[in-house]
């Protein structure tokens, strides 16, 4: 992540300790004793008030992102993830996206964890850079969450 704001004594930038403190909210929060239905339902109202609350161009991506999310896979749930708009396939994140006005950069990013198993030889990549929606980049949007999903079904090792 940028630097974007002045670090402090932490090393963290204001928004990276922001992100901290989302982050530890959704973990209080994930303790609450509601059933599944509810917490997703709360999950999916933070996520859409965190894409309301975007720019314009990051609330386009975003947008872009859950649609095309929803279309591969209608079972990838959104939730926030550091305060981030992120999609969960069997309970762990697969991706997340990183809009450019929070941290104050160039461009969106659209990240895959590990979990997401998108492995090709010994290198491939994991996040990507957007600064727009053309059909080429909505294609490989898409072709990648494809992949990510497939591969978080197939490839779940034992015990996972």
């Amino acid at each position: 992540m940028a630097a974007s704001s002045s670090s402090s004594a932490s090393g963290l930038s204001k928004e990276e300790q922001q992100a901290v403190k989302d982050r530890a909210r959704e973990l209080r929060q994930s303790k609450k004793r509601i059933s599944k239905a509810e917490r997703e339902a709360l999950e999916a109202e933070e996520v859409a008030t965190s894409i309301a609350g975007l720019d314009e161009l990051d609330r386009t991506i975003a947008l872009a992102v859950q649609r095309i999310a929803n279309e591969v896979d209608p079972e990838l749930k959104a939730r926030l993830w550091y305060g981030m708009p992120a999609f969960t396939k069997n309970g762990k994140v697969i991706m997340h996206l990183l809009p450019a006005g929070k941290f104050h950069t160039r461009y969106a990013t659209l990240g895959f964890e590990d979990s997401a198993r998108l492995d090709e030889a010994e290198a491939w990549p994991v996040a990507y850079a957007i600064t727009g929606l053309g059909e080429e980049t909505e294609s490989l949007i898409r072709r990648t969450i494809t992949n990510a999903v497939q591969s978080t079904v197939q490839n779940r090792p034992q015990g996972d």
